[in-house]
């Protein structure tokens, strides 16, 4: 048996998992080539199937997915084409929930509990002491069933850097095919988009058009999006539109996909397209509504070399039930000592600005005044559930990534950048190791600092009865500041400690600044200005115009950022003696047959929204685990 530790959360050594550990559920005594069927396949919820989970009980696997989330369902579709899968999920299946498939509707599920992890932060020293709020999906799919939706790749060097840091294979190269992999790509729909002068740029080899993710461009544009993108070309800057940002280079302004089915213009998630199709598959299980709590260690096995303990089972607690009665509050002790686990974490802080649209504009602020009951939406839906079309089928479509030069014009501010980067020793509140720092250094000239996402709906400002808004954030990709993870108590159903430590170190606080002041920027464009009529948030009275980068970075540290939803790093993929957690091969240091397979390993952050690498990272380690014992890849 191998476990998999794959999930669209954080992973940290104890909290409550998003995953469930069973109590009987063994591994068996030898592997076998080829899958056999268990007695009791498809998808059971441990509540509302409880009379079933005895003779799930009786089962043994080949491999046990721990979390049903964006990369464990890939795992469990690739591992189960040979091999017997279980998957433990601590949340429920949501097939058929609008709120999940309608892309119109992304995000409406952020902060109902039955869905939402809903972790928070720990005050956060540089923020004027503000807990952040931190989503992450409690169902089947994870987080890829209520997220924004946005399909795209890193910079090629971000992925370069993982290799970099003695991980072979792991760099751009070696993980294209797997970005291909995961994706079926659809070319534009020209006729929709050619009205407002929207031609979507991209190069048809860096694309897959056989896997199970459906990767399309949004039918639907809001003007006001198309004009934000011939704003962004119009800056000093010298911004220019990205021939394919999916193919190693994104910076520039580009139109991304979406993880969106243009046959029926529904959300395309980890559970939608790896599960949904292979459910049947009489040697996969899925237990759903059960906590992990233990994994069993095998007590024959000698604990005293490297890569000796092995695991044999798992144990859960069925999630309705709640908290056990009784647990010993001493703390756990582990098997094997990895200090690097829960540490390293990165996740990219975003601000935003506002900006009110003039009368004649509408957003999805129309559609959700009073509450969604309106003659706006009512039309809405029946365009969406008629026709396929609509400002419904519309996710996140652009994206403006800023290298230093496009960040900073000013020769002499790209020199104050790098040299606060480069000074990190002297600083506080940066703990990268050294090869670490000299992987990000190499790729710094380059490489995105900031990403400029615009959400189809005020983000903050105090909204003026009848207006209708456009959120412009901007999100800092590559932070040198780094967090940490870890657990408070013995007791599994506490969540976790979470401190990304957001804008300690000056270059984050200094960068996040530029991007704001290059988003106001936008404003002042001959396009934008067409359809914005203001700055709503933050405004020129909180913050004057011709601000300085001093008075942006005040503003910020008053508690203006928040979480761009993409946390990375906390069981890096790095050599065990500088912190790492897993080997290049995926698995646990210390143990025989436990693997981390998720955005977690990722040992520094990269320019993109992290869907599309979760599925690159488990296409990749359903790969190693079948050519390790020599099954074929298809």
């Amino acid at each position: 048996m191998e476990l998999l530790h794959a999930m669209s959360r954080l992973n940290t050594p104890g909290g409550p998992p998003p995953t469930a550990f069973g109590p009987a559920l063994r591994s068996p005594p030898s592997k076998s080539t080829f899958a056999n069927n268990v007695p009791i396949s498809g998808i059971i919820d441990a509540v509302r199937d409880s009379h079933l989970l005895d003779k799930a009980l009786e089962c043994e696997f080949e491999y046990i997915v721990v979390g049903g989330g964006t990369a464990g369902l890939a795992m469990a579709n690739r591992l189960s084409e040979h091999s017997t899968v279980l998957v433990l999920e601590a949340g429920t299946l949501q097939e058929g929930n609008p709120h999940v498939e309608i892309p119109g509707l992304a995000a409406s599920l952020i902060g109902h509990k039955e869905f939402d992890w809903c972790y928070k932060t720990e005050p956060q020293k540089y923020l004027g002491g503000k807990q952040v709020p931190w989503p992450r999906g409690k169902l089947l799919g994870g987080s890829s069933t209520f997220n924004i939706m946005v399909w795209n790749r890193a910079f090629k060097g971000d992925y370069d850097a993982w290799a970099e840091l003695g991980n072979p294979g792991w760099d751009w190269e070696g993980l294209l095919p797997f970005f291909k992999k995961s994706e079926t790509f659809h070319e534009a729909d020209f006729v929709g988009q050619r009205r407002q002068g929207v031609v979507p740029q991209y190069r048809i080899n860096a694309h897959g058009f056989n896997g199970p993710l459906q990767a399309s461009y949004n039918v639907y544009l809001s003007p006001q999006i198309a004009a934000l993108q011939r704003g962004l070309k119009q800056l000093p800057n010298g911004i220019k539109e990205t021939e394919d940002p999916n193919a190693g280079d994104s910076v520039g302004v580009s139109w991304v996909p979406s993880a969106i089915n243009p046959e029926d213009q529904t959300r395309s998630s980890g559970e939608s397209a790896y599960l949904r199709p292979v459910r049947e598959r009489t040697n996969l299980l899925v237990i759903t509504s059960v906590h992990a709590t233990k994994i069993v260690w095998d007590p024959t096995r000698a604990a005293n070399d490297i890569g000796s303990y092995r695991a044999v089972g798992v144990e859960f607690e069925i999630a309705e039930k709640g908290r056990p009665t009784y647990l010993e509050r001493g703390g756990i002790t582990p098997v094997v000592n990895l200090p690097g686990v829960g540490e390293n974490l990165q996740d990219h802080a975003s601000a935003t600005l506002s900006f009110k649209l003039r009368p004649g504009n509408y957003s999805l602020d129309d559609f959700r005044r009073h509450g969604g009951h309106n003659a706006f939406a009512d039309e809405a839906y029946e365009m969406y559930e008629d026709k396929g079309v609509g400002i419904l089928t519309q996710g996140a479509p652009l994206m403006s990534y800023l290298s230093p030069r496009l960040l900073m014009p000013d020769p002499q501010e790209q020199k104050k950048g790098k040299k606060l980067v480069d000074s990190f020793c002297d600083m506080k509140g940066a703990d990268l190791t050294d090869e670490q720092h000299k992987a990000r250094l190499a790729h710094y000239e380059e490489s995105p600092l900031i990403e400029i996402v615009c959400i189809n709906f005020n983000t903050g400002a105090k909204p003026e009865p009848g207006a209708s808004y456009l959120g412009v954030n901007a999100c800092l990709q590559h932070p040198m500041s780094r967090g940490r993870s870890h657990i408070t108590t013995a007791d599994p159903f506490q969540h976790p400690s979470i401190n990304p430590n957001y804008l300690a170190h000056p270059s984050d606080r200094f960068f996040l600044a530029k991007g704001l002041d290059t988003v106001r920027s936008i404003l002042s464009t001959p396009a934008f200005s067409t359809f914005a009529e203001c700055e709503a948030k933050p405004g020129i009275q909180a913050v004057p115009q011709g601000a300085s980068t001093d008075d942006w970075e005040a503003y910020l540290t008053s508690g203006q950022v928040g979480t761009e939803f993409h946390p990375i790093g906390t069981c890096a993929m790095m050599p065990r003696d500088d912190g790492g957690v897993v080997s290049p091969k995926l698995k646990v240091y210390g143990t025989h047959n436990v693997r981390v397979i998720d955005m977690s390993i990722a040992p520094l952050h990269i320019s993109c929204h992290t869907q599309s690498t979760a599925y690159a990272i488990a296409e990749k380690g359903a790969d190693i685990i079948r050519r390790k014992r020599g099954l074929e890849t298809k």
